[in-house]
This record gives C-alpha cells, structure tokens and sequence, in this order.
C-alpha cells in the first residue's frame, strides 16, 4: 500500500487502485460489477469485491454512500471443522447469526494501554 516518507509508515490519501491487494472489501452495492454474493440476510445480500473504479466513480458522484463498503486488510480462513473446534474450546466466541447491514455498521474498538483507555 502506498506510505508517506516517514518514520511511522502512515499510509497516504491517494492509494491508486493498482495497490489494493491484499485488501478486500465488502458491501451491499447489487449494482457494482464483478461483485460475488458472500451472504443473502433478511434485509438483502452482502457483496464481496467488484469493480473498485465503478464504485469509486458511484460515491462521488452521489449514488451510493461510502458508508456501503467495509475495508479490510488481509484476513484469516480456518480448515474444516477448526473454527468449530476454537469455539468448543473457548479460543473464540459464536455471537450468532450476521445480516448485510450487521457486517456493514460502524464500530470502534477501545482497548487500554498501560492504564489509559485509548
């Protein structure tokens, strides 16, 4: 991904398409093209990938909100039966069932940091 010339490698502004991978990205945009159907909700269908030009071009020109798309850098698979297995043995926690807009709302995370809350 494109940085800045500094010493804490704070990524740039301008990241030219070319230097997406490995991010993904999900959204709920039926219209964007390329795009695979990941999950089908009650309220609609959650998208993976597609044309990042089209969508781009579709959030400046007001057609869709930003908000519609969920970034994310790398990500982890699990084989058979292993997520399953984390969960069983309290390595990881099953908080149910997820719709589209579930995936897409906002979020933040806190944590503390040598007793102050960052």
């Amino acid at each position: 991904m494109g940085r800045d010339n500094n010493d804490v490698g704070t990524p740039t502004t301008n990241v030219p398409v070319t230097e997406m991978a490995p991010w993904f990205w999900l959204h709920n945009v039926a219209e964007l093209a390329d795009s695979s159907t990941l999950l089908q909700g009650a309220d609609g269908l959650l998208y993976m990938g597609g044309n990042i030009e089209q969508a781009s071009d579709l959030v400046r020109r007001g057609k869709i909100k930003a908000s519609s798309f969920k970034f994310f850098h790398k990500y982890t698979t699990w084989q058979d039966l292993s997520l399953e297995l984390e969960i069983q043995n309290g390595m990881a926690k099953y908080e149910g069932a997820a719709t589209p807009s579930d995936v897409l709302r906002p979020y933040s995370l806190s944590f503390t940091l040598d007793d102050r809350s960052v």
